[in-house]
């Protein structure tokens, strides 16, 4: 039997995330990746690939837990991704108008040319 907290996290995911929980293979209260694991429904469109093959992150109708959503699709990037360099998004929009570029730990408008002569 189904605990009433499985159908209500169920029903919270349908509803802010705008998708059922696949069910085949995992309980009702956890999101099925699509090739053998399960994770929580609560790391689901959290901005952080938690099936290891982008699944839980890419039918996303609201990005959960600070993660940035991206303009073209309906994935979930994680928070400070924006701007960083590094294109998440499969539609590039996490790095457009961006006015700095940031590699790594260092933001490379911050560095002054030295001139030497």
């Amino acid at each position: 039997m189904v605990s009433t907290a499985a159908v209500a996290v169920a029903a919270l995911l349908l509803a802010v995330v705008g998708a059922k929980p696949q069910t085949s293979g995992c309980p009702m209260d956890k999101f099925d990746c699509r090739n053998g694991k399960c994770i929580s429904g609560s790391r689901w469109c959290d901005g952080i690939d938690n099936c290891g093959n982008n699944a839980d992150e890419l039918t996303c109708r609201v990005c959960l837990s600070g993660s940035l959503k991206c303009k073209a699709s309906n994935q979930c990037i994680p928070p400070g991704s924006r701007c960083d360099g590094i294109t998440q998004c499969l539609d590039g929009s996490d790095e457009r108008g961006c006015e700095n570029i940031t590699t790594g730990r260092y933001n490379l408008s911050s560095f002054q040319a030295l001139n030497y002569v």
